[in-house]
């Protein structure tokens, strides 16, 4: 019964947290469908995405905060309450398919040559110098975490 009753605390666990927005990967989308696009129409639509990324990838990452403190709580309070982890608006479906057409929109703009290479190259190292900064953020903050129940015991 103990086995039965932790194996299901796992896998609600594992099924119910939402993903970071982060960790949400592009799916293909295939370029041609923006072949027709002149530059100016593909500079527009990248924007367009960009700016939607940004809100849902917002919305993603509070619902995968939500999930964790439901988890926390679930855990120390009472199984049920994890149950309510399905109930919320897990936005990873749509940020993968805006991330395809954001990746899909480039490739087009890099070819027809509507976006300098340079401009691509700078938003990724951005894109990178983001990333590294909100790691450092998440063990900073994971490293805070772990010491506190050392200064209580």
């Amino acid at each position: 019964m103990r086995k039965s009753f932790a194996a299901l605390t796992a896998v609600i666990f594992t099924a119910a947290c939402a993903n970071k927005a982060e960790d949400v990967s592009a799916a293909y989308v295939s370029p041609t469908g923006y072949q027709g696009f002149t530059c100016e129409e593909l500079v527009t639509e990248r924007e367009g995405l960009k700016e939607r990324i940004s809100v849902v990838a917002a919305e993603q990452d509070s619902k995968a905060g939500g999930d964790a403190a439901a988890v926390a709580v679930g855990a120390i309070v009472f199984l049920p309450a994890l149950l309510f982890l399905a109930a919320g608006d897990d936005k990873s479906g749509e940020l993968s398919r805006l991330k395809g057409e954001f990746d899909a929109v480039t490739e087009v703009a890099v070819e027809k040559d509507c976006i300098p290479a340079e401009q691509i190259a700078e938003e990724r190292a951005q894109a990178e110098a983001a990333q590294r900064e909100i790691e450092e953020k998440r063990k900073s903050r994971d490293l805070r975490a772990q010491a506190v129940p050392d200064q209580v015991e």
